[in-house]
């Protein structure tokens, strides 16, 4: 007679040896849309992400939304406003002409200049003095015209209008320089505007015609535009808080395209892009690619920073700054609507870009550059 198993089913499944298998750990992109995800928890509307590896190959996320209104989701394909990351792409020009010897960083932006075509110059503060070296640093004692009180409510009373470069700077004419040309440090995309122009001089043609033809087309940036339109394709819906006290509304897009004329930033870093664009410029820019080792540390030759970290300088359209993978060459950006941050770390030669169609950086309780140093962490394991 058969002798029958008094044990409960359960445990004779126990007792039989079971192949298992590790649940796989997660991917890269998995991993980096974890952290842009913590972004959205903390506020963001929407986050996207490309890291451009040692090997070349390329990995571009998003998460959140490009559009509340729509629940249109944010892909790595919209673009978005790059703020004064853009400043990357004036400085890259600039030293192209000065290597093509177009132009001398040393020399005065007076200089550049005629009698007669450089009164508007002369009214700035140190305008006879500062060099197009010490305007691409920070360095020329400009105030920021973006902070005078009559260009916001300039700019929202009439959201169409387009602005010259001279209207721009004339709005810190007769001020007080903040310090000597070349004795102190101070953020202004005043000087950028007035860089701009001394380009445009020298070349005999516009600054984004020559961007165009020396990168864009030649690097096949075809996502990267500049932002001299009114309707730019594929842009993700900015979402405005900081940027109200430029006098801008809620939302950075509307019905016939910007709320506010992105016209104005020009050389301040007027450009749109995505990610993956900017992950491979920053790749190109800051690893000496383009210019050249000699250009490079002209370009990384820095001031201290103090107002962007206590350990950060500022270069030629660059910070730098140390982390625990080695030096971080990067820029970042603001817009009413967006942020920006692009980077790229020599010691594992891999570009990294962060953008979010917000702009309230309050929410994030740390610098964008830190997002960006987490994001390679995970693709340097």
């Amino acid at each position: 007679m058969a002798t029958m198993s008094i044990l409960p089913a359960f445990l004779l499944t126990l007792a039989v040896p079971q192949e298992w298998t590790a649940p796989a750990p997660p991917s890269l992109d998995e991993q980096l849309s974890a952290v842009l995800q913590g972004l959205v928890d903390a506020g963001m509307p929407g986050a996207s992400a490309s890291i451009v590896l040692k090997d070349g190959s390329q990995h571009s996320v998003a998460v959140g939304l490009a559009d509340r209104a729509t629940q249109e989701a944010l892909t790595p394909d919209h673009r978005l406003l790059l703020g004064s990351t853009g400043k990357t792409f004036v400085s890259a020009q600039a030293m192209l002409l000065a290597q093509a010897g177009e132009l001398d960083l040393d020399q005065t932006a007076l200089s550049v200049f005629s009698d007669d075509e450089s009164d508007w110059l002369r009214a700035l503060p140190n305008g006879e003095r500062f060099t197009l070296r010490q305007l691409m640093g920070h360095r020329a004692g400009l105030p920021r015209y973006v902070y005078h009180p009559d260009f916001g409510p300039a700019m929202s009373s009439d959201p169409k209008r387009v602005w010259t470069p001279q209207e721009l700077v004339a709005y810190v004419a007769g001020a007080e320089p903040l310090f000597a040309p070349g004795k102190g440090w101070a953020y202004a995309d005043t000087s950028y505007i007035v860089l701009g122009m001394a380009m445009e001089k020298c070349m005999g043609e516009s600054f984004y015609g020559r961007v165009q033809r020396t990168f864009l087309d030649p690097l096949g940036l075809k996502d990267t535009l500049p932002t001299n339109r009114s309707r730019i394709e594929s842009m993700a819906q900015g979402y405005v808080v900081l940027g109200k006290q430029l006098g801008t509304g809620d939302l950075a897009l509307g019905p016939e395209g910007f709320t506010y004329n992105v016209q104005f930033e020009w050389c301040g870093g007027g450009f749109a892009s995505n990610p993956r664009d900017l992950a491979r410029w920053a790749r190109l820019l800051f690893s000496g690619r383009l210019h050249g080792e000699r250009a490079l540390g002209a370009m990384l030759t820095t001031t201290p920073a103090r107002s962007l970290g206590p350990e950060t300088g500022y270069g030629l359209g660059v910070m730098v700054r140390p982390t625990d993978l080695g030096e971080l060459r990067y820029h970042d950006g603001f817009m009413p609507g967006y942020v920006t941050s692009l980077g790229y770390f020599p010691e594992h030669d891999m570009g990294v870009s962060l953008q979010c169609n917000g702009d309230n950086l309050r929410l994030l309780r740390r610098p964008l550059s830190e997002v960006l140093v987490e994001l390679a962490q995970l693709a340097a394991k």
